[in-house]
C-alpha cells in the first residue's frame, strides 16, 4: 500500500515537472520570437534607408536577413515589396518579377493593402520595361482598382503615374496627359512632393514624344529648383531625360552642357541598367550622332541593346532605327539595311498586338469604376445628410417636447399658486368671519343682553353698557371697511389708524416708520396685508393684553423689511395674549402670504410681534 501511494506521488511529481519545463520552454520561444520580430523590422528600416540612397545590394542582403528569422506576416510582406523594389531599380526585372509573383498573392492573403498595391506598381514597371506589356496592364488594373476601392490615395497617385507612362509609350498621348493630371492633382491635395514632380516630369515626356519640345522645356523649368531641393536621384533623372532630349533637339548645347553634369553624378549612385540612367545614355548616344562620332555612337547603342535584355527602356523599333542610321552614317549600307528591315518587322508586331485595344477597354473600365465610386460616395453622403436630417429632426421634436413640458408646468404652478391664493383669501375671510361671529356673540350680544336686564334695575348702568355695545360696533365697522391706497401711502393709513385707535380706545399707538420705508414703493395687495396684520397685533394687544402703551415699527434691513408691533402687559389683569386663536392663526395665514418670517417674543414687561419679508 506504502509502495503505491508512493509510485502515485512520484508520477504526479514527473507530471509536474513536464508542464513546467513545457510552460518555460513556450515562453522562451515566445520571447525568441518577439527578439527576432524587432530585429526583422530594424532591418527592413534600415534597408528601406539603403535603398532609398542608392545602395541597393546592401538593401537585397539586409532583407535576406531579416526573412530568414520568424518574424510577422506584415513584416514579411514589406520586406519582400522592399526587395522587389531594389530589383526594379537595379534593372533586374526578371529577379523582380519572380519576386512579385509569390508576393502579391500573400500579402492579398494576409490583407496587406499597402504591400500588395506597392508590388502590383513595381510588377507593371517590370512588365513595361522587358516590353511584355499585356502582363504590366494586368497588374496595374489590378492595383489601380484596390487602391480606388480602398482609398489609398497615395498607392493611387503612384499607379496613375505608371499608367501615364504606359500610356504615353503607346502614342495614347491624351490619355497620358489626363492620368499625369489626375496623379499630380491629387498629390498636390495629399501634398506628396515626390509623386507630384515625378507626374509633373511625365507630362513633360508627352509633349517631348509629340515633339513639342519648347512646350517640355517650358514645362520643366519652372519645377528645377524644387528638383534639386527633392535630393533623390531617380526623381532627378525622370526630370533630365525629356529635358536634355528636347534641348538635344532644339540645337541647345550650352543648356545641355549645363544640365548634363547633374545626370551623370545622379547616375554614378544608381545601377547601370535602372530606367534613369538609360535614359540619359539613350540621350547621349543621340548627341554622339549629332556629334558625329559615330564609332562612338555606336558602341553605346551596342552598351543600351545589351542591356535592354534585362530592362528596355528604349523601344526595339527605335533601337534598331537608330542602330541603322549610325551603320549608314558609318558607311555600312548593307547592314544598315538589314537592321532597318528588322526594326520595321519590330513596329510591325508592335502594331499587330492588341494593347492598344486592352488600354481602351482599361481607359473605358477605369472611367466607368471611377463613376461606380464616385455614386456610391454620393449616395454614402446623401444617406449620412438624411441621418443627420432624421437626428435634427428628433433633436427639435425632444426639444419642443421639453418646451411644452416647462410651459406646462409653469402653467400648473401659476395654477396652483392662484388655487393657494384662493384658498388663503377664502381662509382668511372664513377665519374673519369667525372672528366678527365671536366679536359680536361676545361682545355685542351679551352687552346687548346685559341692557335688557340693567334696564328693571339699574337704567344708568343700562346706559353706560349701551354706549359701550355702539363703540364695540363702530370699531367692528372701521376694522370690516377695507383701506384705500389709491391716493394715500400705507404709511400714512398706518399713522392714520393708529391716531384712530389712540382717540377711541384711550390706549396709546405711537407708529415709528423709518425714512428708508416711507421711500419704498409697494403694492397694494401686500400693503393691505402689512395694514391688517398691524392692525390684528395692535387689536389683540388692546383686547388680550390689557395694554395701556403700543409701538408699531415699520423699517427696513438691507433687503429685508421689519413690521414690530410692541406692547406692555397689564399687571392686573390675567394675560391671554399669548394664548392661540382666531387672531393668532389670521397672522399666520397673512404672514405666509407674504412669505414672510414671523418671530414672537413674550417677556413679564412685555409684548412683541416681528415680521420681516423680502422686498
Amino acid at each position: 500500500m506504502k509502495q503505491m501511494i508512493h509510485h502515485r506521488q512520484y508520477t504526479i511529481f514527473t507530471y509536474f515537472f513536464l508542464l513546467l519545463s513545457t510552460l518555460a520552454f513556450l515562453s522562451a520561444c515566445h520571447q525568441d520570437k518577439g527578439k527576432e520580430e524587432k530585429l526583422a523590422y530594424s532591418l527592413f528600416i534600415e534597408a528601406t534607408n539603403y535603398n532609398a540612397g542608392g545602395e541597393k545590394e546592401k538593401a537585397i542582403h539586409l532583407i535576406d536577413s531579416a526573412l530568414q528569422m520568424d518574424c510577422a506576416d506584415t513584416t514579411r510582406s514589406w520586406l519582400t515589396s522592399e526587395k522587389m523594389t531594389a530589383y526594379t531599380d537595379l534593372g533586374k526585372m526578371r529577379e523582380a518579377i519572380a519576386i512579385g509573383k509569390e508576393g502579391i498573392p500573400f500579402a492579398e492573403k494576409i490583407k496587406d493593402d499597402d504591400g500588395m498595391l506597392a508590388m502590383c506598381g513595381a510588377m507593371g514597371i517590370c512588365y513595361r520595361r522587358i516590353g511584355e506589356l499585356d502582363s504590366s496592364l494586368t497588374y496595374y488594373k489590378k492595383g489601380i482598382h484596390k487602391a480606388i476601392q480602398s482609398e489609398n490615395a497615395e498607392y493611387e497617385i503612384y499607379l496613375y503615374n505608371c499608367i501615364s507612362v504606359l500610356f504615353n509609350e503607346q502614342k495614347r498621348y491624351k490619355e497620358a496627359i489626363e492620368y499625369s493630371d489626375k496623379a499630380e492633382s491629387k498629390a498636390i491635395a495629399t501634398n506628396d512632393t515626390i509623386e507630384r514632380l515625378s507626374a509633373h516630369a511625365n507630362k513633360a515626356a508627352i509633349f517631348m514624344r509629340q515633339g513639342e519640345f519648347q512646350k517640355c522645356v517650358n514645362t520643366l523649368t519652372p519645377i528645377w529648383s524644387m528638383v534639386k531641393q527633392a535630393n533623390y536621384n531617380v526623381l532627378m533623372l525622370k526630370y533630365l531625360s525629356p529635358l536634355l532630349k528636347s534641348y538635344l533637339q532644339l540645337g541647345k548645347t550650352d543648356s545641355i552642357a549645363l544640365y548634363l553634369p547633374y545626370a551623370d553624378e545622379a547616375s554614378r549612385s544608381l545601377a547601370a541598367t535602372s530606367n534613369g540612367v538609360l535614359g540619359i545614355l539613350e540621350i547621349k548616344a543621340d548627341l554622339l550622332g549629332q556629334q558625329k562620332k559615330y564609332a562612338e555612337q555606336w558602341a553605346l547603342l551596342d552598351s543600351i541593346a545589351k542591356l535592354s535584355s534585362t530592362n528596355q527602356t528604349m523601344p526595339k523599333d527605335k533601337l534598331l532605327a537608330t542602330k541603322a542610321k549610325c551603320l549608314h552614317n558609318m558607311g555600312k549600307s548593307a547592314q544598315a539595311y538589314q537592321t532597318m528591315h528588322e526594326a520595321y518587322l519590330q513596329s510591325d508586331s508592335l502594331k499587330q498586338s492588341d494593347i492598344d485595344k486592352q488600354l481602351s477597354e482599361f481607359n473605358v473600365k477605369y472611367k466607368t469604376l471611377e463613376k461606380e465610386m464616385q455614386i456610391e460616395k454620393m449616395s454614402h453622403e446623401q444617406s449620412l445628410l438624411y441621418i443627420r436630417i432624421l437626428w435634427l429632426i428628433l433633436a427639435l421634436i425632444i426639444l419642443l417636447i421639453a418646451i411644452l413640458a416647462i410651459l406646462y408646468r409653469k402653467k400648473l404652478d401659476k395654477q396652483r399658486a392662484e388655487l393657494s391664493e384662493k384658498t388663503s383669501y377664502i381662509n382668511g375671510v372664513e377665519n374673519e368671519r369667525k372672528r366678527l361671529a365671536k366679536e359680536l356673540h361676545d361682545g355685542v350680544c351679551n352687552d346687548i343682553l346685559a341692557v335688557n336686564i340693567m334696564m328693571q334695575t339699574n337704567r344708568e348702568e343700562a346706559e353706560r353698557l349701551l354706549k359701550n355695545v355702539g363703540h364695540n360696533v363702530r370699531h367692528l365697522s372701521h376694522e370690516l371697511i377695507p383701506p384705500r391706497f389709491d391716493n394715500t401711502s400705507l404709511t400714512e393709513l398706518v399713522e392714520i389708524y393708529c391716531q384712530s385707535v389712540t382717540a377711541e380706545d384711550g390706549t396709546i399707538v405711537k407708529p415709528f416708520i423709518s425714512t428708508s420705508f416711507k421711500k419704498l414703493t409697494i403694492h397694494s395687495d401686500k400693503a393691505l396685508e402689512i395694514y391688517r396684520i398691524i392692525q390684528e397685533c395692535v387689536s389683540n394687544a388692546i383686547k388680550y393684553g390689557y395694554s395701556k402703551m403700543i409701538s408699531v415699527v415699520l423699517d427696513t434691513i438691507g433687503t429685508q423689511g421689519v413690521i414690530s408691533v410692541t406692547n406692555d402687559l397689564s399687571p392686573i389683569h390675567p394675560i391671554t395674549q399669548s394664548k392661540s386663536g382666531i387672531g393668532k392663526d389670521t397672522l399666520k395665514l397673512r404672514t405666509d402670504a407674504l412669505q414672510a418670517e414671523l418671530q414672537v417674543r413674550n417677556t413679564d414687561e412685555e409684548y412683541q410681534v416681528e415680521i420681516k419679508y423680502q422686498l
